[in-house]
């Protein structure tokens, strides 16, 4: 019989002072007495400890795996296991049945290791493992950890003040990440644009290696594209959906025209300074940012120094507590936080109660807004040239009648073809006119002598560009039902759009 953890007043022996020996299952207790062994586990307990249960709670594959645990102490345990419809696993079959089953009292001495076999789901599922120290066995001191809405964190908290440790691990299908385009501002010379998107599919809190993507965007017809630069993953964004309470003024503000800063939100989770607003009511140009009143001391001269007098930040949980729900049915976890919320630009009253969209650019904000974690390389844009057939002879003359003229920008878009003279530049398209959404009469920077049924083609312009390039995904901590699951270019950003109807 081990004795550690047990108080000197519980300790026993086989014997007394007087050598006698005691029945089977009995003892002595050191004040000569006599104790039935279960009566004793029972009040004082065996002094065997399970120190650690070692589990991998990370998310489990859609299509299955094995998992390894190990229990390490010595004593007597039983553990359990259940999925959400309440079929226990078998570690004989390795299958979940309805019928009850277990580790049944196991005794160890150091660790026990075994596996469990997760079958492959078609829908979201969740695994409750139950530990039980037995037959006078404990569990290790208790040390309780808790998440940010004050629950209890089961898988990080370890040991435990009773019988049982709890655990749980989550069986989500696997999570998509559509890459595709944007006009935020939905700019009219942008309508239309249609983006063929590509899908990248991973396991929640698992990583990606390199996928190479290629993302073709046409403008609509009468529209053509400009590529400005090359993008940047400064230019990728996401958005979501947040909803404006209150205006709350700030201490001092000026709110003449009923115009506020501040205002409460229905959810900053999420959310962090630099992310931009758009809605019906929001200030153009406006961004969330922290309110500063600043005093300027000796104003120009060399003793110029600024005060800070007051400050308000970006985003202020207002010692609130979170509310976190997971879903019953794809275990997705929501999190809300209220709060309120700073803006760079006062707003209008009218803002209130109004759903807006707020975008984060960039990685570090998209991974806050999203879960997802993710790095992109070798970002390239191409342009494909469009090309139209004459349909007249040209005579020299700047005037060129054409088959299509969708993708052709004027003052931009230079033209070349078989008949035009190569050594000298390419000459420009100055106007488009009687552009019918496909034929087109084109005026040049120079005349020009062509064929009727002759191949022009188009540079500078044009009404595909395709948008390629590497993604990692270094990590998705999470699927957030307030996010829509789609990865953006931001258009507006690198691409020059205009409508030549």
């Amino acid at each position: 019989m081990s004795y550690h953890n047990i108080p000197a007043s519980a300790r026993q022996s086989a014997t007394n002072a007087q050598g006698q020996t005691a029945p089977d299952g009995y003892h002595y207790m050191p004040d000569g007495t006599l104790m039935a062994d279960a009566a004793h586990i029972a009040l004082y307990g065996s002094g065997e400890v399970i120190k650690a249960f070692d589990l991998d709670t990370t998310n489990i594959k859609p299509i299955g795996e094995t998992r390894r645990f190990t229990i390490t102490g010595d004593g007597v345990f039983s553990l359990e296991i259940k999925n959400e419809d309440n079929y226990y696993y078998n570690f004989v079959t390795n299958k979940f049945q309805a019928a009850r089953a277990r580790l049944d009292n196991i005794s160890i001495s150091g660790n026990y290791s075994n596996n469990i076999k997760f079958p492959a789901v078609s829908d979201a599922d969740q695994y409750d493992f139950y530990l039980f120290a037995d037959k006078g066995t404990k569990h290790a001191k208790y040390n309780e950890v808790r998440f940010d809405d004050n629950n209890i964190d089961i898988n990080s908290s370890t040991g435990s003040d009773s019988i049982l440790v709890q655990k749980v691990i989550y069986q989500m299908l696997d999570a998509s990440l559509v890459l595709s385009t944007l006009s935020p501002n939905s700019l009219a010379v942008f309508t239309g644009q249609t983006p063929t998107n590509q899908t990248i599919t991973t396991q929640v809190g698992k990583s990606v290696g390199k996928i190479p993507f290629s993302i073709p965007v046409s403008a609509y017809t009468t529209h053509s594209f400009r590529i400005n630069r090359t993008p940047t993953i400064k230019d990728v964004i996401i958005w979501t959906t947040r909803n404006i309470g209150a205006a709350i003024a700030i201490e001092g503000e000026d709110v003449s025209g009923s115009t506020y800063y501040r205002w409460s939100i229905d959810n900053v989770d999420g959310l962090s300074a630099g992310m931009v607003p758009l809605g019906t009511n929001i200030t153009s140009g406006s961004a969330i940012s922290s309110y500063e009143e600043i005093l300027t001391e000796m104003e120009g001269t060399e003793k110029e120094k600024k005060i800070v007098q007051k400050r308000v930040e970006a985003l202020d949980k207002l010692g609130a507590k979170p509310t976190r729900t997971r879903n019953a049915t794809t275990k997705v976890l929501t999190t809300v936080q209220t709060g309120n919320i700073v803006f760079n630009k006062k707003q209008v009253a009218a803002l209130a109660n109004d759903e807006i969209k707020i975008y984060a650019h960039g990685p570090s904000a998209i991974r806050a807004l999203s879960g997802w974690d993710i790095e992109l390389s070798d970002i390239a844009v191409t342009l494909t040239k469009p090309t139209a057939v004459t349909t007249a002879a040209v005579i020299n003359s700047t005037s060129v009648l054409i088959d299509d003229g969708d993708g052709i920008m004027d003052d931009v878009s230079t033209v070349s073809s078989i008949n035009m003279d190569s050594s000298v530049a390419n000459p420009t398209v100055t106007n488009i006119g009687s552009y019918s959404g496909a034929t087109a009469t084109l005026t040049l920077s120079a005349a020009q002598t062509l064929e009727s049924g002759e191949t022009l083609t188009f540079d500078g312009a044009g009404r595909t560009v395709t948008i390629s390039g590497n993604i990692i995904i270094k990590k998705v901590d999470q699927i957030r039902s307030d996010w829509n699951g789609y990865l953006y270019f931001d258009l507006e950003k690198f691409i020059t759009a205009t409508d030549e109807s």
